[in-house]
């Protein structure tokens, strides 16, 4: 499917490929390794917590797109509609959500 889930408290990151193959996505893991292909498209992600009054959010989004290799582009950022639309809309997120379960289930690149 794609999916990982990433959990550190109070939020968590799930990303998602719509490419299945991603031995084209470079491991950052030894940043030294410069000779390895970029990928064939930025991985598109999905952040969990982490909304409006939280620290923690704006930094895993900070370290998701550090590299140029991810975008975040939708959001379950609270479980409350009207703080979740604000929050997502604060960072331009395409989308917003109120469960991570929604997110995942919309966003699946295997639909």
């Amino acid at each position: 499917m794609g999916f990982r889930l990433e959990r550190h408290a109070p939020s968590a990151v799930i990303t998602y490929s719509a490419n299945a193959d991603l031995s084209a996505i470079r491991d950052t893991s030894d940043m030294s390794n410069t000779g390895i292909a970029q990928p064939l498209r930025r991985l598109r992600a999905g952040i969990v917590g982490g909304g409006r009054g939280a620290f923690i959010g704006s930094v895993h989004r900070i370290a998701a797109e550090l590299d140029g290799q991810a975008q975040v582009i939708a959001g379950a950022m609270s479980s409350h509609p009207q703080t979740a639309r604000e929050s997502a809309a604060a960072w331009f997120l395409e989308r917003a959500y109120t469960s991570y379960e929604d997110m995942a289930s919309s966003e699946a690149a295997d639909k």
